[in-house]
């Protein structure tokens, strides 16, 4: 669990953290499958709540149940940056957005 992580990684104590599903890559935010600015406790609750939920986003339909969490990390929108890798059977793709 998230809230046994912190006893190796004591960063998530004391940093306000965000949190997104990795998986249904695309519209995360507009989905609501992003958590920003969370403490620990709110982000272990915020994991348990979508943990094995089902939920589909433009037409993709998935079971949750693998998160990032991450440090916070206040930006305007200028300094967004956006990168997403996959394979495909021929190639691999690296899709970078400013």
């Amino acid at each position: 669990s998230l809230l046994s992580a912190a006893e190796d990684h004591p960063w998530l104590n004391t940093e306000k953290l965000v949190v997104r599903v990795d998986q249904l890559i695309k519209r995360r935010g507009k989905a609501g499958l992003l958590l920003l600015n969370a403490s620990l406790g709110e982000a272990n609750a915020w994991i348990e709540a979508h943990s094995r939920s089902t939920v589909t986003v433009e037409g993709v339909t998935g079971t949750l149940s693998h998160f990032f969490v991450e440090p916070m990390q206040p930006h305007t929108q200028e300094q967004e940056h956006y990168a997403s890798l996959y394979s495909d059977r021929t190639s691999d793709v690296i899709m970078f957005h400013h």
